[in-house]
């Protein structure tokens, strides 16, 4: 008596399945279509120049640069040359996150690749300056280092260490109003949100220290 019934319900689930998982695909299915039509025409794209604002020049003044500075130890004297060396050459600070679909086009896909490098010689630069506050740091010369990490966080530096090295030196001399204003800056990165908690609870927690 209720076997028809039963079956019906089944019946409907099933339609009711194949129905949900047909329009999941579809939609991924139109996804994709969209995202190869977009890097087909990216790839079309004509060259453009690229403008020179984007291009980044840095003022190495603003740290400490003798390399020959007496009773340096080589570690430091080799990241200043390679700093001093890579400041020279081209490099852009571009909108974190951008793909090679919206550098093609925006810039052209032959441009595709000098872009690509000047973006990771800006990266390489950061990261230099990172190992310089570090190298510093292990011989006690602390402005030396504080400038270095200044000026990567004036350029929205999003390499945690950076914020935590600061943080330490901010809490050792007691700088409360520095490490308030160092969780502000912070916030302006493009840190991934998983980093950005962890530096901004550290920040807190030197504070607290205080």
């Amino acid at each position: 008596m209720y076997l028809p019934y039963a079956f019906f319900i089944v019946l409907m689930l099933a339609v009711a399945v194949y129905v949900i998982s047909n329009s999941k695909w579809r939609g991924r299915s139109d996804k994709f279509a969209e995202l190869t039509a977009r890097e087909k025409q990216a790839n079309d794209s004509r060259k453009k120049p690229i403008p020179e604002n984007l291009f980044f020049v840095p003022d190495l003044n603003v740290i400490p640069f003798k390399i020959d500075e007496k009773g340096l130890p080589k570690s430091v004297s080799e990241l200043l040359e390679r700093l001093r060396t890579t400041g020279q050459k081209k490099m852009l600070q571009l909108q974190s996150g951008m793909t090679n679909t919206e550098i093609k086009e925006a810039f052209g896909l032959v441009n595709l690749e000098f872009v690509t490098e000047y973006e990771e010689r800006f990266n390489i630069f950061l990261r230099l300056l990172n190992d310089l506050a570090e190298e510093y740091l292990k011989i006690s010369k602390i402005d030396y280092a504080e400038a270095a990490l200044d000026l990567c966080v004036s350029l929205r530096c999003d390499i945690s260490r950076t914020y935590t090295m600061l943080a330490d030196i901010y809490a050792e001399r007691g700088a409360r109003e520095e490490l308030d204003k160092l969780s502000d800056r912070l916030l302006d990165t493009d840190m991934q949100e998983a980093f950005k908690s962890k530096v901004s609870d550290y920040i807190i927690t030197k504070k607290r220290g205080i």
